[in-house]
């Protein structure tokens, strides 16, 4: 058995050791940075904690009605309240680069939280890409999740900026995506007659999905007006003729969203599986 007679080399061994463990603490350690996402919104809260750093970061909080209510209007049968949904956005693809100078237009990125399974623990959130219109006969504002395939790609190019080149690219069917049906958001995948593009990044703690969207059967953008058309004929294969184009007329992608959600480790690390009071 070696007996230490020296005190210094006590002194010294210790302090190695606390260094050794301060080290390996401080690498499983999550900062506020690693689980913080769109608007400076940061992830591990509880829905409450959610709500108040949108109020705190001067996020809005809109009403609206799912544009699903269009062609309804007419009906004095259906209850208005049914389409209607208040929520957080973002507004950081509001830009006069699309909207133009129109007082009605605007470009919005929708909240729907993510929470572990049977805890009211933030571990994700969806943003659903749109735009809302105000509608003249009878104003109310609409959201419509369509967007133009140009912001679209701008949109690609951001995240890619901030992530890099992504881990990986899905053009398949079984993609998921998410439509407001009335007040509700419903999940469905994309089949083999419009497949859909997403792209995934993996930081250490994060998990980022951009589902570019599916071809819109039912808006095009004009890109010298700043505007959409709603086409009543829903058609996923429509042909914008060279005419239109010329007239700056371009096609729309639908349901696009940005997904960041905490990964396995991360929800572990941060001990979101437990309920907490």
């Amino acid at each position: 058995m070696t007996t230490f007679k020296n005190p210094n080399m006590i002194k010294q061994i210790i302090t190695s050791i606390g260094c050794i463990l301060i080290i390996l603490t401080s690498c499983t350690k999550i900062t506020k940075k690693d689980v913080t996402i769109i608007d400076d919104i940061r992830l591990g809260t509880t829905e409450d904690g959610f709500n108040r750093q949108c109020d705190s970061l001067k996020n809005q909080q809109i009403l609206f009605y799912t544009n699903s209510i269009f062609g309804r209007l007419f009906s004095s049968s259906e209850n208005l309240d049914e389409f209607r949904i208040k929520g957080y956005v973002t507004n950081i693809f509001n830009t006069s680069y699309y909207n133009g100078d129109s007082p009605t237009l605007q470009h919005y990125g929708l909240f729907s939280l993510i929470n572990e399974n049977g805890t009211e623990n933030i571990v994700g959130l969806n943003v659903l890409l749109g735009y809302m219109l105000t509608t003249k006969n009878y104003n109310l504002p609409l959201f419509s999740q369509n967007m133009s395939c140009s912001q679209i790609e701008s949109i690609d190019r951001m995240l890619t900026e901030k992530y890099g080149k992504p881990d990986s690219i899905l053009k398949n069917q079984n993609l998921t995506f998410y439509v407001l049906k009335k007040n509700k958001l419903l999940s469905y995948s994309s089949d083999t007659s419009n497949f859909g593009e997403m792209l995934i990044w993996k930081t250490k703690y994060l998990d980022i999905t951009f589902f570019k969207g599916l071809a819109s059967g039912t808006d095009t953008y004009n890109s010298k007006k700043n505007s959409y058309q709603i086409h009543f004929d829903y058609n996923i294969k429509r042909i914008i003729s060279y005419e239109e184009y010329n007239e700056g007329i371009r096609p729309c992608y639908s349901f696009s969203y940005i997904c960041y959600k905490l990964n396995d480790p991360a929800i572990k690390d941060l001990d979101l599986e437990r309920v907490k009071l």
